[in-house]
Parts: C-alpha cells; sequence; structure tokens
C-alpha cells in the first residue's frame, strides 16, 4: 500500500457526518478517527484495510473503525455509497468496539436493513449534521447496520490497544513547525520510540518522518496560495529544513512543485480521487482545500 494520509477533516471538530456515492473512481489509502461505513449497490469495486484487499459483491458492506488505514476503487460500472460518522451519532456501538479489530471489515445485512438503508432518500453528497428528526433516522439506520456488523464480524483486541495515536497527532499538530523527530515525539507523549514506530508502522503502514511531512505539506500549500511568501520562506515557517527538501516532499504528495502550487492554488492531489466519477462537491473522502 502507498503511503496513508491523514483526513483531519474526519479527525477533528466534534460530531461529524457525511455520506457520498462514488462511480468509477480510486481514492488512496487514508486515515481518521471517525468510523467509515461503505455499501456497495451496484456493480464492482475493492476495498482495502490494514493492508488487506477485498473484493465486494454488490451488496457487500465495509466497516472501517477509527485509524484503521484504507483506501477504496469503484469500477465502471460500480456504485459505492461511503458514510463517515464520528463516534457521537453510534455512541453504543464505538464503545462495544473501542480497543478492537474485526476479524474481516466486510459483511453483509438482512434484506430488511439493507431496504432500510436504500431506501432512505439521501443525496448523493451530503455533509453536516442533521436537524433533530432527520438526525434520528440517520442514527437509526446507521445503528440498524452497526447490529448487523457485531453480529457477522467477530472482534480480537487491537494489536496496539493505546491512545497514542490520537496524542502523537495532537502533537504534531503543536509542533510540526519544529525541527522534531520521532524520539522526541515519543517521549512528549509518554511512548518509546521503538513503540510508538511500530504502531506507526502496524496500524498506518507509515513512517513518523512521512507523517510530519503530510502535516508540513498541508500548511505550506495554505502559504503558497496566500502568495503572501517566498518559496524559500514557505519551506522554513512550514518546518523543512531546507528547500531542497522542501521540493521533493511537495512534488511527492501535491504531484507538482511548489512553484506549479504557488501559480495555480491547487488542492493537494494526495487526498483526492485519482480519476473523475465521484459525485461533484463531495466533502468526503476528498479534503477540502488547504
Amino acid at each position: 500500500m502507498m503511503i496513508s494520509a491523514h483526513q483531519k477533516q474526519n479527525t477533528t471538530g466534534g460530531a461529524n457526518y457525511n455520506v457520498c456515492t462514488y462511480r468509477n473512481c480510486a481514492f488512496p489509502p487514508h486515515f481518521h478517527k471517525s468510523f467509515e461505513l461503505a455499501h456497495l449497490t451496484r456493480g464492482s469495486a475493492s476495498f482495502t484495510v490494514r493492508d488487506k484487499t477485498y473484493p465486494l459483491q454488490t451488496g457487500d458492506f465495509v466497516m472501517v473503525l477509527p485509524f484503521e488505514a484504507h483506501a477504496f476503487s469503484v469500477g465502471a460500472d460500480g456504485q459505492l455509497t461511503v458514510t463517515v460518522f464520528s463516534a457521537d451519532l453510534a455512541g453504543a456501538f464505538a464503545q462495544a468496539v473501542s480497543g478492537m479489530q474485526g476479524e474481516t471489515p466486510v459483511f453483509r445485512c438482512s434484506e430488511a436493513v439493507c431496504r432500510f438503508c436504500t431506501d432512505a432518500s439521501e443525496p448523493d453528497t451530503y455533509a453536516g449534521i442533521p436537524d433533530t428528526a432527520d438526525l434520528l433516522r440517520v442514527q437509526a439506520r446507521l445503528y440498524a447496520v452497526c447490529a448487523e456488523y457485531l453480529s457477522a464480524v467477530p472482534l480480537r483486541p487491537r494489536d496496539h490497544t493505546t491512545d497514542a495515536l490520537p496524542r502523537l497527532l495532537g502533537y504534531l499538530e503543536e509542533n510540526f513547525r519544529e525541527d522534531i523527530s520521532v524520539s522526541r515525539a515519543a517521549r512528549a507523549i509518554g511512548y518509546s520510540e521503538r513503540s510508538l514506530s511500530a504502531i506507526l508502522r502496524d496500524t498506518l503502514q507509515l513512517s513518523f518522518r512521512a507523517l510530519l511531512n503530510q502535516y508540513r505539506f498541508e500548511y505550506a500549500s495554505r502559504m503558497l496560495r496566500s502568495g503572501a511568501c517566498s518559496i524559500t520562506d514557505v519551506a522554513l515557517e512550514s518546518g523543512f529544513q531546507s528547500v531542497r527538501t522542501f521540493n521533493r516532499v511537495f512534488r511527492a504528495l501535491g504531484g507538482q512543485s511548489p512553484r506549479q502550487a504557488f501559480r495555480t492554488g491547487p488542492a493537494p492531489a494526495a487526498l483526492q480521487p485519482q480519476q473523475a466519477g465521484a459525485s461533484a462537491g463531495a466533502s468526503h473522502p476528498a479534503e477540502p482545500p488547504v
């Protein structure tokens, strides 16, 4: 699996709920604190979770638990509805799976639950917390599917039952512009360098440096679009130790040079679908401009 990207908009900000239907597209590996529920309503698709790829059949559901790295690809004939929801929208379910992981992310629902979910008159793209009446309907559908998941999928303790990831992400949010290392970050959140590196490798297939560079890249992207600073100033202000390193990282994550981004101001390519086909205006999983 290629490097996973942290979707901060689906990690921070309190209550979170968004829905998008995808057709004929692929989305690169990413992770976030929110739950992600996918339902293949037509055609073919594949879903990768924790570095294992599962071919999907029409009617399959996929449940991605918090901070599990995942990606998906939808065929030309496929239609995949992806729902992202924070733990507070399904609190009992979140408590039931806390510190656990499923033996498989793929499961099936009863015909009654499938009809209940499929018949919902929800647009292809939706983002935000619904009003009270609609919120109750949303929670009813979520709980119906979550109950099917708990009945169908055996759970086992997560390999690293720890709060290391949320604590690390909070530390990076505050300190990514500093000259920090994995050993310094590990000490700051109360872990050894070895254990923190293992957690990142086993849960996200990601190194500390790669995760740190994502934070710096996003900050640099905002600065470049503002046009207020030179590329050298942007590189140093974002935490990169040299312009050469900045150019290399920016091209790898953004698909273009900082100078090109300075002129055009695009959203980071690392978190965008790899083909047209997702519903226009989707809030997940594409990251909004940073």
